[in-house]
C-alpha cells in the first residue's frame, strides 16, 4: 500500500482530481482508521466519477465506521442503484438495515452474505434444493446448521426455542463444544457436532428442510414465529455449577465477578477489546472477588493489572476457557455478574440469562443494537457504549459508578427488559 499511496500522491500533484488516486488514498485512510479522511477522499473521487459503485460502497463503509448510519445506508443504496447485483454493497446494506431495526428488509438482504467471499461463513454440504426459504412457514422438520463463529452461533441458536414452540421437529449441527449444553435444553432434538462429513442422522430423513443458523431468526421473523429473546437456550451442568460456587466461596467474599476483555478476531479484535489494565474503575472495588473468563494466554495481562491496581484476578485451573465450553458455562452461571467486551463471554451469559455488563465500541456488531442500554437478543445484558469520541474513559467511569453500587448491596440489579425483534 505504501508504494500505491506514493504513486497516488504523485498523480494528484499532476492531476488534482484523479479519481483512482483519490480512491487509493481513501482506502489507505480506511486501513489506518482515519474515517474522516476516507470520507473526504471518496467524496472527492465521486465528484469526478459519480457512476462508481465501488466508491459509493467504500464511502458507505467509512460513514458507518464514523457512526453516520443514515448516510451509510444512502451510499450503499446508491452503489446498488448502479449495480443491483453488487454483493458487497448488498451485504453492507443488510448491516445498515438490521442496525436500524428494519428486520423485514434487513434479514432478506442478509442472505447476500453467501455472495461475498467471507472466511467466517461456510456453506455446509446440505442440499440447497431442500432449503427453508424466505417467506415459507415453519417446516414440520428442520435442520439448523452453524456457519459462523461460535459466539454468533450461540446467538442464532436462540431461535431453536421458537422452532420447537411452533411444533417443528429439530435437527442441529453445531460447534462440538455446544452439543452437550444444547442437548440439556432440547432433549428431543437431534444435535450433532460439526465435522468434515455430516453425521448420518442429519441426512437420513428426506423430508427435512435445512437452514443456515445465521438465517434462522430471519426466517422465524418473516413468518411471525419469533419471540423476544430471554436467554435460557443453553443450560449448564448443575453439579459443576455447585462445584464452582464452592470453589468461588473458598477464594473470598462475593459478589463473584467474571471479567473478559479482548477478542482474538484478527481484523476486528482491536475495536472489540479493552486492555485489562484500563479497568481501574472496576478494580478499585475491593469487596468483590474477580475471576478470569478470558480465553487464550492471559498471564501477562493479569500480572500487569494486578501490579498496577493491587487487585487479585483468579484463574481457575478446573476449566479450559477455550475447549471446555460446558465448564465455562457452569462457571458463568456460578458468578453473580460478568463484565465483558464483545466476545464469547457475553454470548454465554446472555444465552444463560445471566447478568452481564457489556462494553461496546462506538460501532459494534449490528446485533448489539445502536444506542440503548438494552441489546436486541439477550434480556440479561446491559450495554455500556462509547460516545462520539470513541474513547473508553467515559464508559469506564459510568460502569465504575454502577459497579460500586452493585458491590455495595444486592438491590442494585439490572432490570429485566423485554427485548425482541
Amino acid at each position: 500500500m505504501d508504494e500505491a499511496v506514493k504513486l497516488a500522491r504523485r498523480l494528484l500533484s499532476q492531476q488534482r482530481h484523479h479519481p483512482g488516486a483519490l480512491s487509493i488514498l481513501g482506502d489507505d485512510a480506511l486501513e489506518r482508521g482515519d474515517n474522516a479522511a476516507a470520507i473526504r477522499f471518496f467524496s472527492q473521487a465521486l465528484k469526478v466519477d459519480p457512476k462508481s459503485k465501488v466508491l459509493f460502497n467504500n464511502l458507505g463503509v467509512a460513514q458507518r465506521r464514523s457512526a453516520a448510519f443514515g448516510a451509510a445506508e444512502k451510499s450503499f443504496r446508491q452503489a446498488l442503484g448502479i449495480d443491483p447485483s453488487y454483493p458487497e454493497a448488498r451485504q453492507n446494506l443488510a448491516d445498515a438495515l438490521l442496525r436500524a431495526n428494519d428486520w423485514d428488509h434487513g434479514f432478506v438482504e442478509y442472505e447476500s452474505r453467501w455472495d461475498v467471499a467471507r472466511p467466517d461463513s461456510v456453506w455446509r454440504p446440505f442440499e440447497r434444493r431442500k432449503l427453508w426459504r424466505v417467506g415459507e412457514p415453519v417446516p414440520a422438520k428442520v435442520l439448523v446448521w452453524g456457519e459462523q463463529g461460535i459466539g454468533d452461533e450461540i446467538l442464532w441458536l436462540g431461535g431453536l426455542t421458537d422452532l420447537q414452540a411452533a411444533g417443528a421437529k429439530v435437527w442441529v449441527e453445531c460447534d462440538p463444544r455446544l452439543v452437550v449444553p444444547l442437548q440439556r435444553v432440547f432433549p428431543d432434538a437431534v444435535i450433532c457436532p460439526r465435522q468434515p462429513v455430516p453425521d448420518s442422522r442429519l441426512t437420513s430423513d428426506g423430508d427435512v428442510l435445512n437452514v443456515p443458523a445465521g438465517s434462522l431468526l430471519g426466517r422465524l421473523h418473516a413468518c411471525g414465529a419469533v419471540q423476544p429473546r430471554r436467554g435460557g437456550h443453553l443450560r449448564p451442568d448443575a453439579q459443576r455449577v455447585a462445584e464452582f460456587r464452592h470453589i468461588l466461596e473458598a477464594l473470598g467474599p462475593g459478589p463473584y465477578v467474571g471479567v473478559s476483555w479482548r477478542s482474538r478476531n484478527a481484523k476486528l479484535g482491536p475495536v472489540k477489546s479493552l486492555p485489562l489494565d484500563q479497568w481501574g474503575a472496576v478494580f478499585r472495588q475491593r469487596a468483590a472477588t474477580y475471576v478470569n473468563l478470558q480465553y487464550g494466554d492471559t498471564d501477562a495481562d493479569i500480572a500487569a493489572t494486578e501490579a498496577r491496581h493491587g487487585v487479585k484476578i483468579h484463574t481457575l485451573p478446573d476449566v479450559d476457557r477455550f475447549d471446555d465450553m460446558d465448564g465455562l458455562l457452569a462457571l458463568v452461571q456460578a458468578l453473580d455478574l460478568t463484565l465483558s467486551t464483545s466476545n464469547i463471554s457475553a454470548h454465554l451469559a446472555g444465552a444463560l440469562g445471566k447478568e452481564c455488563w457489556l462494553l461496546l465500541h462506538r460501532v459494534p456488531f449490528w446485533y448489539w443494537g445502536g444506542h440503548a442500554a438494552e441489546v436486541p437478543f439477550y434480556h440479561s445484558i446491559r450495554a455500556y457504549r462509547q460516545g462520539a469520541d470513541c474513547e473508553w474513559k467515559g464508559v469506564m467511569r459510568l460502569l465504575g459508578e454502577d459497579f460500586a453500587r452493585f458491590v455495595a448491596g444486592p438491590t442494585f440489579r439490572i432490570r429485566e427488559r423485554k427485548c425482541g425483534i
